[in-house]
């Protein structure tokens, strides 16, 4: 089974053009290294891209981060200064009984002047305090509030918790009345008696301008579609760009160094996190994981094209050589084709001396040998066939010349001198036209002349019972034609048909036309005619066994294909009681030239 199934794969493989061999086996070559060193490479450039727009987002979001946490830095250094500032705490500690109007406003005006310097535009956008609302300066609404004006916060219920804290503030836990068109982060944080750290003497909050941060946010976004947040312990967006989507990893998952890989909605996305010191807020860059392989995919794109573009080449370049290679082949395949239906043309010489080349010369000189031998065989057989027109000539002549001199006699004994004159006459040219001088080639009108006078002796003999019509038009007159064609089947056509009817009398017609690039020349009589068996026997009967007729019907046949070619011949058409046609078909345009 496994030999049969190998045979069968040969078979196909041989079945397979040369052409499409080679490409193949040259793309199999060629490409596949090709393609393996280039994906080889191109995992290399992948690589190395990643770890490059790895390095430029950790370092874009480690700028970003040292930046905001130095500016947290200073801000919580200025709230803390401002916390534990004797001027601040002694204000603050004053006994309400002691304390009067003037003394209120001096202090409001004191404590407004820190602010005012602290307050710098860039770290520091307000500062605020927050008091009992029993003093005069708590009205203040520029830096002084009053504690009832908080008491409904998130960040005020969240100091009260844990009084000890520098609490993160996001713009949405601000009082109502606080909000404005501009937004702001704030640090917040309690301030404590000196005298005893468990009590709280009020509420101190430093405001930043948000717009700012999210802008120094924005700067750490490595790819188009990144966001970068600042987020408190609830995972609550306090500042940042983008949709503000946070995956769940993130806030599950232990903080480490570095990208880390997730998916939100579905959808794949690199983050990295950093918590501020001090501060409840962590620092969050999301990357959707297809926009940080952008560029790796278009690299792999431009090289997948650069690739295909190049295996186009490739394949275009294998082609062609190919081509040219089975090209030539494939010409002299057909050539060789030629010769075996009897063409026998050579190649154009070919100027390469590849191993191509020597075949093409090897050819060429093979047609040129086979060329030399046929010639030499066509001389040979032309010479074999004019040694059997010499047998049949000999074969005839006596047995006719017999028959005659039997004749001439017989009309001596009877007296019959104008006969024995007009058959001697009839003979001499009979025999002129039979030698010719030697040549084998005589027109056609000398081989009608020649068949008159056969046909005037037999009328001698047998009485006139023959007639002989000639229908040839005069332009084939001229016709070469082989010597002694027509002569053999009127003598078929007298002994063979017209003799054997009842009444011993019958016609011979001799006709001529031109069909295509054809002369036919027909001899038809209406004698007993013949079967199909019997002119096949005409055709193959053993010149030892044959009839000296068939012998010359088989000569005619032989001849005119070895002067003509083979698509001339002798068609033979009768029907038993019908007579019988024989046509000579002799192709015109190749041997209608020859000379005797």
């Amino acid at each position: 089974m496994n030999t049969e199934a190998k045979k069968r794969k040969k078979d196909v493989f041989n079945r397979v053009p040369l052409k499409k061999k080679l490409v193949l086996a040259y793309l199999l070559l060629t490409m596949i290294p090709i393609l393996v060193i280039g994906i080889f490479v191109m995992q290399i450039f992948s690589r190395s891209l990643k770890e490059k727009l790895s390095y430029s987002a950790e370092q874009g979001f480690s700028q970003t981060y040292d930046f905001l946490a130095y500016r947290f830095s200073k801000t919580s250094d200025t709230l803390n200064q401002f916390a534990n500032s004797d001027m601040i705490q002694r204000i603050l500690l004053k006994d309400l009984n002691d304390y009067g109007i003037v003394e209120q406003m001096s202090d409001m005006l004191d404590m407004r002047k820190a602010f005012e310097d602290a307050r710098n535009g860039e770290d520091v956008d307000r500062v605020r305090i927050y008091v009992r609302d029993e003093l005069m300066y708590s009205i203040d609404q520029i830096h002084l509030f009053g504690l009832n004006s908080i008491e409904s916060t998130v960040w005020y219920r969240y100091l009260q918790e844990d009084a000890d804290q520098i609490l993160g503030c996001p713009y949405s836990w601000l009082a109502e009345h606080e909000k404005t068109e501009k937004e702001i982060l704030s640090l917040a944080r309690t301030v404590k008696s000196p005298n005893d750290y468990r009590k709280v003497i009020g509420y101190l909050r430093v405001d930043m301008d948000k717009g700012q941060i999210d802008e120094i946010l924005n700067k750490a976004n490595a790819a188009k579609d990144a966001e970068t947040y600042i987020c408190n312990g609830n995972g609550e967006i306090v500042a940042g760009t983008g949709k503000g989507k946070i995956p769940k990893e993130a806030w599950e998952t232990a903080r480490t160094a570095g990208f880390q890989k997730a998916y939100m909605e579905g959808n794949a996305v690199l983050y990295r996190t950093q918590d501020f010191e001090n501060l409840d807020w962590t620092m969050m860059t999301v990357i959707p994981y297809s926009s940080f392989m952008r560029e790796i995919t278009a690299l792999k794109n431009r090289f997948l094209v650069c690739m295909i573009l190049f295996s186009a080449l490739v394949s275009v370049c294998i082609y062609l050589i190919g081509k040219s290679i089975t090209d030539r082949v494939g010409l002299l395949a057909e050539h060789m084709k030629r010769v075996q239906s009897g063409e026998l043309t050579g190649l154009e010489p070919d100027e390469s001396t590849d191993e191509i080349g020597v075949l093409y010369d090897n050819f060429n000189y093979m047609i040129e040998e086979t060329k030399a031998l046929l010639e030499e065989k066509y001389r040979l057989g032309k010479e074999v066939k004019n040694a059997e027109l010499k047998a049949l000539q000999s074969q005839i002549n006596p047995h006719f010349l017999y028959n005659t001199l039997d004749m001439i006699k017989w009309m001596c004994y009877a007296g019959r001198t104008a006969d024995i004159e007009r058959a001697v006459a009839s003979m001499a040219k009979f025999y002129k036209i039979t030698l010719s001088r030697g040549r084998n080639i005589v027109t056609v009108r000398d081989e009608l002349e020649h068949s008159r006078e056969y046909v005037n002796i037999q009328n001698m003999r047998f009485g006139d019972r023959i007639t002989l019509k000639v229908a040839v038009p005069e332009k084939l007159m001229d016709v070469p034609i082989p010597k002694i064609t027509l002569q053999p089947l009127i003598e078929n056509a007298i002994l063979h048909g017209i003799l054997e009817t009842e009444d011993e009398t019958g016609t011979v017609t001799i006709s001529g036309a031109v069909e295509k690039d054809s002369m036919i020349i027909t001899v038809t009589d209406d004698g007993v005619g013949m079967e199909e068996e019997q002119i096949s026997r005409l055709f193959s009967a053993s010149e030892a066994g044959g009839s000296g007729s068939s012998y010359g019907i088989r000569n005619i046949r032989q001849r005119i294909r070895l002067l003509y070619g083979n698509d001339s011949d002798l068609l033979f058409t009768s029907r038993p009681g019908e007579g019988t046609e024989v046509k000579i078909l002799l192709k015109q345009g190749k041997n209608n030239t020859m000379q005797p």
